[in-house]
């Protein structure tokens, strides 16, 4: 895996369009046979078992224009509530200040998490687990049972659904947690040996710190204008602004775990600055692209996927077959928009979509599959992200139910079952999961970079990093 080239752009040449992907060929390389694309001139475009790294570019430029035209619709929304004499401005400036508060407070919790992590890297992963499936039950007792709760449900019921559905998830997949141990171990010794991750981590969660107050504001001020269907409107751009974020941080590191792949020892790779660079500018119509459609496309097919084979609703069997034949016509977009895409972004800067079909086919020519649809390391992160989310919306609660927030909070919230208590669990929540998911997302990103260059070059890996291949060689032999 020659990436010394990936930030060299005068060393290779554009790539054919895109329409020449459907000619496919088999080229045996070495004794195994891998899968080579090749465009309508007969170019190769892919050789099945190494990406090539691309000319300077910009990728995707529709994604980004899309999503700087719906940051500016948002904040446009947040300055019209703020200047609104008609309603209620002194409350909608009360109600940043809350939501700063709980964003601050989620801030804190997530870099003392992270903190954690790192110091206790081998043992985090069971750790953590344990404390998050005790945060929500603990939750969920306590907002059942305090006096001040006298809007207890919301709390309680998302705590409660929370940790019937992590338990079991978490125990189905618990004799697996030594490989995810395995590889968090090896991402975090990136992040250390290149500690201007932090830095960069840090202020992409000031910037999600920003984006959850303006949305708090713009959102609760567009329902009183618009009606309460814009809220749908407002959960799809704070989705998309949370994935874009943290792909923003997995593109990122995806430049610097493959720098430090070829690097002897645990030297800094030098490559952050300009991965950082290539994640937000030329690549990034391509973060914004993907971060919009990957998450739609992966669930609703899996969902599809698992009611027709299940048939759990058989009255509804009918739509359940048309729309899996609708996603099987449609296999080649749905399957190649997926999380690794983004890692073939950062290492080669090719287009959303062809990264997503090229690492598909080199994990699928190695034999690793399943892994495409795996997603056992994103989901612990996950839960860690809810059970910060669930402790954020839990302070919000009590900051809510304070003489400084109460009055302010019934002002705008004052619906029967949506009131003030309710209303500062959920700012709590979802500024807790935003500022989270960024930083934690980091670990992610290099776990994901360094399963796909495993995949491509194991002995390069253990030439210069034998300590860690020799961990996870064993880990992978079981994955395969």
């Amino acid at each position: 895996m020659n990436l010394d080239a990936v930030f060299c752009s005068d060393m290779v040449s554009e790539c054919s369009p895109r329409e020449a992907f459907e000619n496919v060929d088999t080229n045996a390389e070495q004794g195994r046979s891998y899968t080579r694309v090749v465009g309508g001139d007969g170019k190769e475009l892919f050789n099945g078992a190494m990406g090539t790294p691309q000319r300077r570019r910009y990728t995707d430029c529709l994604g980004s224009l899309f999503f700087a035209a719906h940051l500016a619709l948002v904040f446009y929304v947040t300055f019209l509530a703020l200047i609104d004499g008609d309603i209620q401005t002194a409350d909608y400036k009360k109600l940043a200040i809350f939501a700063s508060y709980c964003a601050l407070f989620a801030g804190i919790v997530s870099i003392a998490t992270f903190n954690a992590m790192v110091l206790l890297r081998h043992r985090w992963v069971k750790s953590s687990l344990s404390i998050s499936l005790s945060i929500f039950l603990v939750i969920a007792i306590c907002s059942a049972i305090m006096p001040i709760m006298d809007e207890r449900s919301l709390a309680c019921v998302t705590s409660m659904v929370l940790f019937f559905s992590c338990t079991p998830y978490v125990a189905f997949n618990w004799k697996r947690i030594p490989f995810v141990t395995a590889n968090m171990t090896v991402a975090i010794g990136v992040i250390k040996s290149n500690i201007g991750v932090f830095l960069v981590a840090f202020f992409l969660q000031l910037v999600a710190t920003i984006w959850s107050i303006a949305l708090v504001v713009a959102c609760t001020w567009a329902q009183y204008v618009y009606g309460f269907k814009i809220i749908v409107l407002f959960v799809i751009s704070y989705l998309w602004v949370e994935q874009v974020l943290k792909n923003v941080m997995h593109v990122t590191m995806a430049g610097v775990v493959g720098k430090w792949w070829l690097i002897p020892g645990d030297r800094p790779s030098g490559a952050l600055g300009l991965s950082l660079e290539r994640a937000i500018t030329t690549s990034f119509g391509s973060i914004c692209f993907g971060s919009l459609f990957v998450n739609y496309f992966y669930g609703l097919r899996n969902l599809v996927a698992y009611a027709s084979e299940k048939r759990l609703l058989k009255k509804w069997i009918c739509p359940v077959e048309v729309t899996s034949c609708l996603f099987e016509s449609a296999h080649s977009v749905v399957l190649y928009m997926n999380k690794w895409a983004f890692v073939y972004v950062g290492l080669y800067g090719y287009t959303f979509f062809e990264a997503g079909k090229f690492v598909t086919i080199l994990l699928d020519g190695k034999g690793l599959k399943k892994l495409v649809t795996d997603d056992l390391v994103d989901n612990i992160v996950f839960i860690l992200n809810l059970a910060i989310a669930c402790l954020t919306g839990f302070a919000g609660c009590f900051l809510s139910s304070s003489d400084n927030h109460y009055a302010t909070m019934l002002d705008i919230y004052n619906h029967p079952y949506f009131g003030p208590i309710a209303a500062g669990f959920s700012i709590g929540f979802l500024s807790g999961y935003l500022v989270s998911a960024v930083l934690l997302g980091v670990v992610g990103g290099a776990v994901n970079t360094i399963i796909v260059c495993f995949a491509e070059n194991p002995i390069q890996f253990r030439i210069n990093h034998e300590r860690h291949s020799n961990a996870l060689h064993g880990h992978w032999s079981f994955q395969k």
